[in-house]
């Protein structure tokens, strides 16, 4: 049967697992979840071409619409596309043709079948992003037989925790206070205070350090100003931003760079206290 000729009814049973709002055709518009497509031919010569997107990753900054025209977006990214079959592929969106406004759906409210056979595949890839990829858009609830491969690296296993656990994850926290720019996210993020058993980590980071006074702590944090007073762009922000005043110690470090020195001193110069030496070329 033509899809043309199906009804609200069958169509909501084919797509049983996606719980739909009434089909609603939306004329010039960018491609997004809930549209369906049609794959042009010449990317997918006999094979299958109508499905609809169940998921979307936009390229950042692009806001190009579709072209009304000829039907085609011209907004990059990568778009999930469940075919007929149930079969679901990433596919460029310079490749698939609108058809219909199928959905009015936000993305989280739509899930994948369970793929047991890619989920094998999964675990044994060794792969911890790609594990969380598939519990963020398939599972959308905690996967424990992966946890162990997802807490091997610190960004992923903030991802999970922030995202998945929407909490606390102690079996984690040991690996993502290792990376102290993931650990000051924690802190900010999931524990909402100070991280005492992370800090020895985030010390070891001018910049960390300087997030973590400034997101965390909220004002100073006197044992991290040796470090971050030796890094020119943490040492000029933490001045302007938390002491609000002249930063002595640390203008040798900002004086390296000169565009962080340029920015230091027209802050000094906004507070009162631009002094007129430090308009010198004199570079040590």
């Amino acid at each position: 049967m033509d899809h043309k000729d199906e009804n609200d009814e069958t169509k909501m049973e084919k797509y049983s697992n996606i719980s739909m709002s009434k089909k609603a055709v939306l004329e010039g518009r960018e491609l997004g979840v809930g549209d369906r497509v049609e794959r042009y031919p010449m990317f997918q010569p006999g094979g299958e071409r109508k499905g609809i997107i169940v998921d979307a990753q936009y390229d950042t900054g692009m806001e190009h619409l579709r072209d009304v025209s000829t039907g085609q977006t011209s907004r990059s990214g990568i778009f999930t596309v469940q075919f007929d079959s149930g079969r679901t592929q990433d596919i460029d969106g310079s490749e698939l043709n609108y058809m219909e406004r199928y959905s009015d759906i936000p993305i989280s409210k739509i899930a994948y079948k369970r793929d047991p056979e890619k989920e094998v595949q999964i675990l044994e890839s060794e792969e911890p992003y790609q594990a969380y990829w598939y519990v963020a858009r398939t599972l959308k609830d905690r996967w424990p037989e992966a946890e162990s491969l997802i807490l091997t690296d610190p960004g992923t296993a903030f991802r999970y925790a922030a995202t998945i656990i929407k909490g606390r994850w102690p079996e984690a926290e040991p690996q993502i206070m290792k990376e102290p720019d993931f650990a000051v996210l924690y802190a900010k993020e999931i524990i909402k205070g100070r991280w005492p058993e992370a800090e020895p980590f985030i010390l070891e980071h001018p910049n960390a350090a300087y997030k973590y006074a400034l997101w965390v702590i909220k004002g100073r944090w006197p044992e991290a100003e040796p470090i971050i007073a030796t890094h020119p762009f943490s040492a000029h922000m933490y001045a302007e931003r938390i002491l609000k005043n002249r930063w002595p110690e640390a203008e040798p470090a900002i004086k390296t760079d000169r565009m962080y020195w340029n920015d230091y001193q027209e802050f000094l110069r906004e507070i009162g206290k631009g002094m007129d030496i430090w308009q010198s070329d004199d570079w040590d």
